[in-house]
């Protein structure tokens, strides 16, 4: 059998959230530079907005969530990991680590998502599926590569990175885990409100110490700013993870992980046609390898799907 309504939906939900990922990178950068460096600030904002507009919408009933007799530790504990986890290491990483060695560890998300699937999910990876995958990372391994310029990056900052692949790869795989017993709503509503509070607590706490509280609010009313903070609070923060929520449900960690890749394709893309960086060779080749690794496992995932329902 080909695969399943939910199945297509899941795919396209994961390749969105790459796309609206890829993205990110710039409107952080845009963000930031409005807050002058801010970053605390800047995560408050975003899951404090997210928040309150899934609050508007459950209050509304425009969608669903129960959590009465439900065991939330275990949704604690995603929304833990990510976003807070994930976040505070990547950043700390990312200040110590120059950014073409970033976008090469974090390369590896793919590879370490599918094995914790084959661990301790049990999930059925065949050699050809993995050949893909590792296809795939290659196109992102080339394009960082090639734009590698040595820096000032430190052993510590490479750990960093090291540890928020593990911890967004444990997130992963505990969210297809908990999709049985908590809906996509339900998952990305904890972590909204997990974020909104842990980062809001650190923004306020740095506001106190430095004495400058009214800036959280002033920052607000930049109007440069606005577009910025929307599209990383409800794209990136709302959106994106609800649809990887949604994927994490419907497919499995080897089906969907390498559709991740094609963040570094549309960086790509949206730093050459928005921002006019440059654009060489080597994007072509790398966003290809990329491509070809991204079709071909899914095209595995497929013909596996077939077989087994035949």
């Amino acid at each position: 059998m080909a695969l399943n309504k939910n199945q297509k939906l899941g795919y396209i939900a994961y390749i969105s959230s790459s796309v609206i990922w890829g993205f990110s990178f710039m409107f952080t950068k845009r963000a930031l530079e409005h807050l002058d460096g801010r970053l605390f600030d800047l995560l408050s904002y975003r899951f404090v907005i997210s928040s309150g507009i899934m609050l508007t919408l459950w209050a509304f009933k425009a969608i669903k969530m129960d959590f009465r007799g439900k065991d939330l530790k275990p949704l604690i504990a995603m929304a833990m990991l990510q976003p807070v986890l994930y976040f505070i290491f990547e950043t700390l990483g990312i200040e110590r680590v120059t950014t073409s060695e970033t976008g090469l560890i974090l390369a590896m998300f793919p590879i370490v998502i599918t094995l914790f699937g084959a661990i301790f999910l049990k999930e059925r990876v065949t050699r050809k599926h993995y050949g893909f995958i590792i296809l795939s990372v290659l196109g992102v391994v080339l394009i960082n590569a090639m734009s590698y310029v040595p820096g000032s990056s430190t052993n510590l900052g490479r750990i960093f990175l090291m540890i928020a692949v593990l911890v967004g790869s444990t997130y992963t795989m505990l969210s297809r885990k908990l999709s049985s017993r908590f809906s996509a709503e339900e998952r990305t509503f904890a972590m909204m409100l997990a974020g909104a509070m842990v980062f809001s607590c650190a923004s306020f706490y740095g506001h106190l110490v430095n004495k400058t509280a009214s800036l959280y609010l002033t920052s607000l009313f930049k109007p440069d700013f606005a577009f910025p903070v929307l599209y990383l609070s409800v794209g990136c923060s709302l959106l994106a993870f609800f649809f990887m929520c949604f994927s994490a449900t419907h497919l499995e960690l080897s089906k969907a992980s390498v559709l991740g890749n094609t963040n570094t394709m549309v960086a790509v893309l949206a730093g050459v046609i928005i921002l006019n960086e440059p654009f060489y060779w080597y994007h072509i080749l790398g966003g290809a390898i990329i491509l070809g690794g991204v079709v071909g496992a899914t095209m595995v995932s497929s013909s596996m799907v077939s077989k087994s329902g035949a």
